[in-house]
């Protein structure tokens, strides 16, 4: 018996379970300071990433599959009991679409943002660096997300029969505002910093790369949601 095989083996996967804890580690320390980059292995930021666009969709599927086909529902009802004018596709159809655009969307700004940070900043880094150096700015969405889940879950409001409470949604779309505000605000900010913090650059350097990374992220992000809206359409009709 190869008894070395089998201690790397044995060694291998210690580490392996070593990593998910380092992982968590170095999330929690960049929630409390995301200034401090420290070394960390290359899928750290990827993994993060995911999260979040794995967030994003039950976020947007939390709304879809229950308050949205409540209120189509009731649209219908108002103009035809008979016929349906609108109607969304719910369950894991509706989630698997919702998290292949959240990874695309996602992938647009780590792609834009690790160019341009390239181009203007530092022609050294590699797309890993970036990718742990945006979601180190970036991992306390991955808090706002989780809290604007529990905040859909807990504060939707209910159909009864073929009414709703105008108070219960005015409510919960100035909570579902003020987070959504809140999780675009910051990630934005932190989109730019992980593009214009870097030593032994100039600041005009710098904002010429944030302000291109920006304005192009935010164009295909738009050709994104059009052609996902068209695609919606045509699905409609």
């Amino acid at each position: 018996m190869n008894f070395q095989a089998l201690n790397n083996y044995q060694a291998g996967s210690v580490r392996k379970g070593f990593q998910i804890d380092q992982y968590f580690k170095w999330f929690f320390s960049t929630i409390r300071k995301p200034d401090e980059l420290v070394s960390v292995d290359k899928s750290f930021g990827f993994i993060s990433m995911g999260i979040q666009a794995l967030l994003m969709s039950l976020v947007v599927f939390a709304l879809g599959d229950e308050f949205l086909k409540s209120f189509i529902y009731i649209f219908n009802s108002f103009f035809n009991q008979n016929e349906s004018y609108f109607d969304i596709h719910g369950g894991f159809s509706l989630f698997s679409g919702l998290l292949v655009i959240s990874i695309i969307y996602f992938g647009i700004y780590m792609i834009t943002g690790w160019l341009c940070k390239k181009l203007f900043v530092n022609q050294e880094i590699t797309i890993d660096s970036y990718v742990n150096q945006l979601a180190s700015y970036s991992n306390v969405a991955i808090v706002i997300e989780i809290a604007l889940i529990i905040l859909i879950m807990a504060s939707r409001p209910v159909v009864h029969g073929d009414t709703l409470s105008y108070k219960a949604v005015f409510k919960f779309f100035k909570n579902l505002v003020f987070f959504v505000i809140l999780l675009s605000n910051y990630w934005n900010i932190a989109f730019i910093a992980s593009i214009v913090i870097e030593k032994g650059k100039s600041i005009r350097d710098r904002m010429y790369g944030a302000i291109i990374g920006v304005m192009v992220s935010g164009s295909a992000v738009y050709l994104l949601m059009k052609i996902v809206l068209n695609m919606t359409k045509k699905s409609l009709d």
